[in-house]
């Protein structure tokens, strides 16, 4: 039996496969819900504070650079750790300040903020300026 020399393998239409394809596409983009991400709310006092409180307590700063400042001197986590701890156990009655400078790492306040609940410094002893 002879083949008739007319007839070839084509390969198949893809052009209905490609618009069953693209409706889909253009369904799933038309029914999905997108999700909105939520921030870390942060709550900022109401009152205005024309300067650093009347209480003296210890003041620890944030600076640029990946610095810790305490009386103009650079310590690290640790040492600020330390000072603060040592601080609370001496003055249980006032709060310990972090003021975070203009341009200064977000990441390393809240290092030196977990550090610091780790140490077992009780929520609400530490002020973030």
């Amino acid at each position: 039996m002879k083949r008739s020399s007319g007839t070839r393998d084509s390969p198949p239409d893809m052009t209905p496969m490609l618009d069953i394809v693209f409706i889909l596409i253009i369904f799933f983009v038309v029914t999905a819900s997108f999700v909105q991400e939520r921030g870390i709310g942060l709550e900022r006092p109401q009152g205005k504070q024309d300067g650093p409180p009347t209480q003296q307590g210890l003041m620890l700063q944030v600076a640029p650079g990946h610095r810790i400042l305490y009386q103009g001197h650079v310590v690290d986590v640790w040492a600020a750790v330390a000072l603060m701890k040592q601080f609370h156990v001496e003055h249980d009655d006032q709060i310990i300040l972090v003021k975070l400078e203009a341009g200064a790492k977000l990441g390393l306040l809240i290092r030196l903020l977990d550090h610091g609940r780790m140490a077992g410094l009780p929520r609400g002893s530490i002020a973030v300026l």
